[in-house]
C-alpha cells in the first residue's frame, strides 16, 4: 500500500454511537472506496462501552485503510498527540469522533492536497468567521486575525506529518485541552507558514451535554496560558494579542457562559479563572453587567413559562440557585 495523502486521526472516548456514523461517513466517501489517498487513525483511550466492537466491525471491512488502537489506560488529552503520532500518510488531520465530511468534500479536500498551493499546516476554518475561500499567514498575527478562537477547535488541524513528529514532547500541554495550538506555534516559530481553508466541508453531530469543565477555565485560564508562552516568545504582536483577548471574551467566553441551558460546558468558575486575565479591563466588567442582566430576564422568562407544570429552576448568573421538583403523586 502506497503511502497516503491524508490520515484522519479520530481520539474517541466513549461515544461508540457517534463514532460509528463518522466512520460510516468517512468510508463512504469516494476517494476512500476508490483510493489508497485516505487511512483513518482510530486512538480509543479505553472506552468502557461498545467502542471496541465498532472499530472492529469497519476495520474487517476496510484494513489496512482503518487502523484501530486502544490506550492500556485513559489518557484525558494525551490521546490527541497519541492519535497524531500513529498516522503514516503524508499530511495528517485531527478529528472529533462526531464530525466528519460533507459528501464529496473528502475528495475534494485531498486532490487540494494533492494539487494545491498550500504550505505545510493547514487550518480548516469550515466556513467559520465569513472566510470561505483561501487565506496565506506568514506569521502567528496573521493566523489570530484570519482564524480567531476557532484556532482552538481540534478538527481544524492538518499537519505535515513528517514536520510535528520531529517535534519533542507533542503532549506536554495535553493537561491544558490544547497540545495543537502548541504544536502550531512550535513550527511557526521554526518558520513555517500556514494556509487557512476556509470553505466548509464537514458536519458535525450533536451530542448529549455532561462535560464537566467550565468555559472561563477551558477557554480563559487554560487556553491564554498556553497563549501567553506564545506571546512572550515574541510569536504575536501586543496589539493583536489585546484584541484577540477582547475578542475571545466578548464572543465566546461569554457568549456559551452566560447561555441558557442545554450546552456542554457546566457553569461557574468565571470570576475565579477569567480575574487574573481581564479584571483590570473595563470591557471585562461592562460586559459581565450586560450578560448579568439578561441572564436575570431569563431567568424571569423561565419562572413565568414554567409556573404551570410547577417545576422550575432558577437560574441566575448562570448558575442555579433554586430548582422546585412535583412530587411523584402530582404535589409539591
Amino acid at each position: 500500500m502506497a503511502r497516503p495523502v491524508l490520515s484522519v486521526c479520530i481520539p474517541t472516548y466513549n461515544r461508540c454511537r457517534y463514532l460509528q456514523k463518522t466512520l460510516a461517513m468517512l468510508t463512504a466517501e469516494q476517494v476512500f472506496v476508490s483510493s489508497d489517498d485516505v487511512e483513518i487513525v482510530i486512538s480509543d483511550n479505553c472506552s468502557q462501552d461498545e467502542t471496541y466492537e465498532v472499530c472492529k466491525e469497519f476495520v474487517a471491512k476496510f484494513a489496512p485503510k482503518i487502523k484501530y488502537f486502544r490506550q492500556p489506560e485513559n489518557t484525558g488529552d494525551k490521546n490527541f498527540a497519541a492519535v497524531l503520532h500513529m498516522a503514516s500518510g503524508e499530511y495528517a488531520k485531527l478529528n472529533h469522533d462526531k464530525i466528519f465530511f460533507i459528501p464529496g468534500k473528502l475528495t475534494e479536500f485531498v486532490d487540494y492536497l494533492k494539487n494545491g498551493d498550500h504550505d505545510n499546516i493547514i487550518l480548516l476554518t469550515n466556513g467559520a468567521n465569513r472566510l470561505s475561500g483561501i487565506c496565506k499567514c506568514r506569521n502567528f498575527d496573521d493566523v489570530l486575525e484570519a482564524v480567531s478562537y476557532n484556532i482552538t477547535w481540534i478538527g481544524a488541524y492538518c499537519f505535515k506529518t513528517d514536520l510535528f513528529k520531529e517535534l519533542p514532547e507533542l503532549d506536554r500541554y495535553a493537561d491544558l485541552n490544547f497540545s495543537q495550538i502548541d504544536i502550531l506555534a512550535r513550527l511557526v516559530a521554526q518558520g513555517e507558514k500556514v494556509t487557512v481553508y476556509g470553505a466548509k466541508i464537514m458536519e458535525g453531530l450533536a451530542v448529549p451535554t455532561g462535560d464537566s469543565h467550565y468555559v472561563p477555565q477551558i477557554f480563559g485560564h487554560n487556553y491564554f496560558r498556553i497563549m501567553d508562552e506564545i506571546y512572550h516568545q515574541g510569536l504575536i504582536s501586543a496589539k493583536v494579542y489585546e484584541a484577540h483577548k477582547k475578542h475571545t471574551l466578548l464572543k465566546y467566553i461569554n457568549k456559551y457562559h452566560f447561555a441558557g441551558r442545554g450546552l456542554h460546558f457546566v457553569k461557574g468558575g468565571y470570576f475565579r479563572f477569567l480575574l487574573p486575565i481581564y479584571g483590570k479591563k473595563a470591557y471585562f466588567w461592562l460586559d459581565y453587567v450586560r450578560c448579568a442582566v439578561c441572564s436575570l430576564l431569563r431567568c424571569l422568562v423561565d419562572i413565568r413559562k414554567n409556573k404551570k407544570s410547577k417545576t422550575f429552576s432558577v437560574y441566575l448568573f448562570s448558575k442555579t440557585v433554586f430548582t422546585s421538583k412535583p412530587e411523584e403523586n402530582g404535589h409539591v
